[in-house]
């Protein structure tokens, strides 16, 4: 992940180095340890941007998963 920008109602992150076809996951923790599913896609470039609603998920981290 390249950035994060917090705009009104949704955080965008960034992402670069992607390959592109391969399956992406982003998740999110509020204790490290469990994961939970925030949506996937899968990039047609190396760099990409995803967009979460913060109202939804506030207060955790997040991570992104590659699945080749």
């Amino acid at each position: 992940m390249t950035s994060l920008v917090i705009q009104s109602n949704a955080v965008i992150l960034g992402a670069t180095n992607l390959t592109a076809g391969a399956m992406n996951y982003v998740e999110k923790s509020g204790d490290l340890r469990t994961w939970q599913p925030l949506g996937s896609f899968m990039p047609c470039t190396a760099e990409t941007n995803w967009v979460a609603e913060a109202a939804t998920n506030s207060a955790a981290v997040c991570r992104l998963r590659v699945v080749r």
